[in-house]
């Protein structure tokens, strides 16, 4: 262990050439995510920016609350594969083989919707995002597909490309308020009778704080995931990447009008 610790140390300080080769070799089958961007309040343990705090001064029931409170279904995904990619490999494997165990309770309810999340003739269907169930099964696809289903992630690929952020926000009027919910939740839990594929939205695949939160923010947790599945292409991750930009913008827009409305109705109360 200690010479694994000399070894990173020695190509961090000399710019190990080796090193380097060795991650553009990587580039094509991992993306690395981004920084949780501070986009909105909802996603920010504290409003004001605080000078660097040393690890051990961190208090860890405070980002659990943050991480399970205040950030949405998209960047909770995005947070912890980031995290991920700082772990070192003998910690991966050990996360890989406790994630593995706890994934094996829910196998059984899951393993039907995870033969069709893998079948190219069920993806084929999935075409109209703008509808909700479609949307639902859409993201239950993207959880359950495997890491080298090419050719499921390419379908899903072009199902997306045809998405315009833009057509959902003039066709919904959704307000879309910071997303806190006091109870844990996974992005898109299925129903207790085990079925997902078939229910309208309301009734299973997103809780009704979910679905509140509207459908511009089911598009960003939909190409959060794309943009970070291994399944698909590089240039694919890129490109669904540059999309789920747009989505939030419109989402950012979108509270901003939604602001621009609550004040401007306070200010002909007050009146």
């Amino acid at each position: 262990m200690l010479k694994m610790k000399l070894l990173m140390k020695t190509g961090e300080e000399g710019g190990d050439e080796t090193a380097e080769d060795n991650s553009l070799d990587q580039s094509e089958h991992r993306h690395i995510p981004r920084a949780v961007p501070s986009s909105s309040v909802s996603d920010r343990p504290d409003e004001s920016p605080r000078p660097f705090v040393h690890p051990s001064q961190l208090d860890k029931e405070t980002v659990f609350e943050w991480f399970g409170l205040h950030l949405n279904p998209a960047k909770r995904i995005e947070f912890m594969c980031g995290l991920l990619h700082m772990c070192q490999p003998l910690e991966l494997r050990f996360l890989g083989s406790y994630l593995e165990d706890l994934a094996r309770k829910d196998y059984h309810v899951l393993r039907d919707f995870e033969f069709r999340a893998n079948s190219p003739s069920d993806l084929g269907v999935l075409t109209d995002v703008i509808d909700p169930v479609v949307r639902s099964k859409l993201l239950v696809c993207l959880s359950l597909l495997g890491s080298d289903s090419r050719e499921c992630a390419g379908i899903l690929f072009r199902i997306l490309s045809h998405v315009d952020p833009a057509l959902f926000y003039k066709n919904y009027d959704y307000s879309l308020p910071p997303f806190r919910n006091t109870h844990h939740h996974s992005p898109h839990p299925p129903c207790q009778d085990g079925s997902v594929y078939g229910r309208s939205e309301q009734n299973c695949g997103f809780s009704s704080s979910e679905a509140a939160a509207g459908p511009l923010e089911q598009l960003a947790l939909l190409f959060t995931m794309a943009s970070l599945h291994p399944a698909f292409h590089f240039h694919q991750r890129e490109t669904v990447r540059g999309q789920l930009e747009k989505i939030e913008l419109a989402i950012e827009e979108e509270r901003r009008q939604s602001q621009l409305r609550a004040s401007a109705q306070t200010t002909v109360t007050n009146h």
